[in-house]
């Protein structure tokens, strides 16, 4: 029974860890792709239905993909 419940744990464990994975990983490949976007001109708005996030998320990597290129200019 104990080594069921630990089988089953781990099991969670992996699907969970894997699900988590998968979202950031979707999660980067948008982000990126709206930088990407930004360098060619696009408006944030169009950048935000192009990667289908909202408009407040897409304005807040920009701005944060503007502060780091800021930082490294120094």
């Amino acid at each position: 029974a104990l080594e069921e419940l630990y089988k089953d744990g781990v099991e969670e464990g992996i699907n969970k860890g894997l699900s988590e994975g998968l979202s950031e990983g979707i999660s980067r490949g948008k982000r990126e792709a709206a930088c990407n976007l930004k360098r060619m001109g696009m408006a944030a708005e169009q950048i935000a239905e192009a990667v289908g996030e909202n408009v407040a998320v897409v304005r807040k990597w920009l701005e944060e993909m503007s502060d780091m290129r800021v930082g490294d200019e120094r």
